[in-house]
């Protein structure tokens, strides 16, 4: 994990695995929201 997050003085702890559906479910309200700037819509 100290290789991805190579930040010092936080700590980062991995509790699970997100499924397919609910990861679909956060882009997608991410395409739909009025809040998330178009460039990162255009990403997606």
């Amino acid at each position: 994990m100290n290789e991805i997050y190579p930040v010092e003085g936080l700590n980062y702890e991995v509790w699970g695995k997100m499924t397919q559906t609910v990861f679909n479910e956060i882009i997608n309200c991410f395409k739909n929201s009025k809040t998330v700037k178009r460039k990162y819509k255009a990403l997606l």
